[in-house]
This record gives structure tokens, C-alpha cells and sequence, in this order.
């Protein structure tokens, strides 16, 4: 079934793209998806794939739908700043006044997070469990991006299978009907933290294992990443430049295909080793991947992003689902959820120490020109490898 759907996809696929017209952006109206308001009536906003700046004096709202008079195209920051920006719809209907509440809902959450947690503990809580990056301070961010970190900071598949994992759990006494459930608490998890890039990317994957587990069939991921990406592109062609959209896709690919080449690199004699290795060949492999996209659209490239990835990584699902759980505490308790804030201080406090530690490092990251050009020769010879690897090396 999966290998039908993916032929049927890459059909589909190549129809839309000849068919679609990439200079038709951005539209003229735009629904805000989420926004921050700062001094002087100014917005930093999202609508879908485009990140956008503007100044409006009057009070938005999510879903909002706005229109504009000019634009200009900020290449550093990917960025659209507006001008003549008007309210022209504010009143949401249906699932778009479902998506407002769940956004204000949020909020709320997130200031009750804040009670119980405080400093780099909520900043990183707040990105682990909700994706909210606005709530780190400049410099932990900058710090972030420097030692190749700031992916902890968003949500992304890790969410997702937890989510649909704890609903399955929870009902599978009631059989198949417990699938449904895991499926609709996925989608409305996505929707509550927000349907970016790689939150999309792993709900429409967790769907379709869902969906394959249903039938009794077992699921090739590869097959699964690429059919996932085809239904993206084909409802949404300008995804293809959604920086999150490339990152989280090629992160996936290459955890899905290099892992087990660097598990026979690192160990040779295939005798199961200790988890921490592991997650280095799948640390190395994501980042195998992001490396030229990153070059090219950072001018940078980090050095000690392995090493800060392996000292770190065991500590994001322990802060994701303690912080969960002393959120779902404090509505009952503000007082014991904040004794036992501690068990996600410590884990954030070493996450801010390497962080802060290896970003002093005077080659912590370094400089790089890479054009479009040389971004694709390198992804070449990557896939050529592995090629060689899977049809000659793996048989030797």
C-alpha cells in the first residue's frame, strides 16, 4: 500500500509543480497565525510559511486576516516587513475560531508554566513543549545557534509520538478504536502548538503509521518521509522554501538512512553498545544532513555541534515530560509542582552551561561562503554513497 501511495504521490506531485506559479508571493491577504506585539504598536507575526514584521496600531488577534500596501524582502532573517498593513477580517469562524482559542489557551498555559519555572527552565520548557522560541532571551538563542542547539527548542516528531504513545497506551484495552484516538489527539496537539513544518511533517507521518497499524502492515519510513513531504508540497508548493520545512526533512532523512552506517562505523563488531551510542550515529547523521542547507543560509557551520548535541540531548525528553507533568500539576497544586521544579532546573541548568561554555570557544563555529551550487553537489555525493554503501559496502 505505502509503495502504491508513494507512486501515486510523485504523480501528483510532479502535476502540481509544473502547474504552479512560485512568484506569486506573498498573497495580498494573510491570516496571522501567531504574533508578538512590542513597544511602539510593532508586530512580529506568522502566516504559514511566511515570518513577517509590521507596525499597527490597532489590537490583533489571531486569525485575523490582514492586507498591505507594500513590501520588502529581508534576505538575513527570511523575513517580509510590511507597510499600509489593515485589519480587513476579524471575526473567525469554524476551525479558524477553534485555532484562535487554542492559541489564547496557549498563552495561559504559558504563563502558568511560569509560575512554577523560572529562567533558562521555562525558556526551554516553553520550547520544548509548546515551541515557543519567543521566549528565549537574545543571547541564550544566539548561544544556541552557535553550538547547533536550537533545535531542542522546537517541537517536533519526539511530540508527536509521545502524544499519540500516551493515548494508544492509555486505550488500547478498547482495541483499534484506541488508534482513533492516538490519531484525533495528535491532530489536536498539532493544531494547539502550531501546524509548522516539522510539526506538520510528523503529524501527516503519525497519521499514516497510524492508519498502516490499523490495517496490520508495517511501515518502510523512508517511504513514510517522502509520501509526507509529497502531500506538503502539493498543498502548499511554496513550502520548498520553508527553512524549518528543509531542516526538519533532511534531519529525518538523514536519521533515517546514515544512522546505521555510522552505528557499523563506530561499532564495528555489531554488538549492541550503550544508548549514548546510539545517539551520537543519529546526532551525526541529522546533522550530516542540515550541514550544507545551514552553510548556505547561515554563512556558518558549527564545529562543536556534535560534542554539545551528545553532552545534551538525553536531557530534552526528561525536561519535555517532567515539565509536562508539573504543568498538569500546578492546576491542582502551584505549591507542589514548584517543589518539584528541580527535576527540570537541573537538566536546564546543564543545557545553559554547555551551552554558554562552548559558545566562548573561539571555534565553536566558523565562517563559510557556500552558494546554491555547491549545496547540491554535496547532497550528490551524499546520496551517492549511501547508494554505494547500500548496494556494495553493507554486502561486504
Amino acid at each position: 500500500m505505502i509503495k502504491i501511495l508513494l507512486c501515486l504521490s510523485c504523480i501528483i506531485f510532479t502535476l502540481r509543480l509544473l502547474t504552479f506559479n512560485f512568484n506569486t508571493l506573498p498573497p495580498q491577504n494573510l491570516t496571522i497565525n501567531t504574533f508578538n506585539r512590542f513597544p511602539n504598536s510593532f508586530y512580529t507575526a506568522q502566516s504559514g510559511d511566511f515570518n513577517l514584521s509590521f507596525s499597527y496600531k490597532g489590537k490583533l488577534e489571531p486569525q485575523h486576516i490582514i492586507s498591505y500596501t507594500s513590501y520588502k524582502y529581508d534576505e538575513k532573517y527570511k523575513s517580509y516587513t510590511l507597510k499600509g498593513v489593515k485589519v480587513i477580517h476579524s471575526n473567525p469562524m469554524g476551525f479558524s475560531r477553534l485555532k484562535k482559542n487554542l492559541y489564547y489557551l496557549k498563552k495561559d498555559l504559558l504563563i502558568q508554566l511560569n509560575t512554577i519555572l523560572k529562567g533558562k527552565s521555562y525558556q526551554l520548557s516553553a520550547g520544548m513543549l509548546f515551541g515557543e522560541k519567543s521566549a528565549l532571551d537574545k543571547d541564550f538563542k544566539e548561544n544556541l545557534v552557535k553550538v547547533g542547539l536550537i533545535h531542542i527548542v522546537v517541537v517536533s516528531g519526539f511530540n508527536i509520538s509521545l502524544v499519540g504513545l500516551l493515548i494508544l497506551n492509555t486505550f488500547k484495552r478498547f482495541g483499534q478504536i484506541a488508534y482513533v484516538f492516538s490519531l484525533m489527539g495528535i491532530i489536536m496537539y498539532s493544531v494547539f502548538v502550531g501546524l509548522e513544518p516539522p510539526v506538520l511533517r510528523a503529524l501527516i507521518m503519525g497519521g499514516i503509521v497510524i492508519l498502516a497499524r490499523v490495517k496490520g502492515e508495517e511501515s518502510n519510513q523512508i517511504y513514510l518521509l517522502l509520501i509526507t513531504a509529497l502531500i506538503m508540497v502539493f498543498f502548499n508548493p511554496l513550502i520548498l522554501k520553508s527553512l524549518s520545512f528543509q531542516l526538519s526533512f533532511m534531519a529525518t532523512l538523514g536519521i533515517l538512512t546514515f544512522t546505521p552506517i555510522f552505528d557499523q562505523l563506530i561499532n564495528p563488531e555489531s554488538i549492541e553498545g550503550p544508548k549514548i551510542l546510539s545517539d551520537l550515529s543519529a546526532s551525526l547523521s541529522a546533522q550530516l544532513m542540515v550541514l550544507p542547507i545551514l552553510a548556505y543560509n547561515f554563512g556558518q557551520i558549527s564545529i562543536i555541534s556534535p560534542v554539545a548535541n551528545l553532552l545534551t540531548l538525553w536531557a530534552v525528553p526528561v525536561i519535555t515530560v517532567v515539565s509536562g507533568f508539573l504543568l498538569l500539576i500546578s492546576l491542582a497544586s502551584i505549591k507542589v509542582a514548584t517543589m518539584l521544579s528541580f527535576l527540570v532546573t537541573i537538566p536546564s541548568l546543564i543545557i545553559e552551561m554547555v551551552t554558554s561554555n562552548f559558545a566562548e570557544l573561539n571555534y565553536a563555529s566558523v565562517m563559510v561562503q557556500v552558494d546554491l551550487k555547491k549545496v547540491i553537489v554535496t547532497y550528490f555525493c551524499m546520496f551517492s554513497f549511501y547508494l554505494y554503501y547500500i548496494f556494495y559496502l553493507s554486502r561486504q
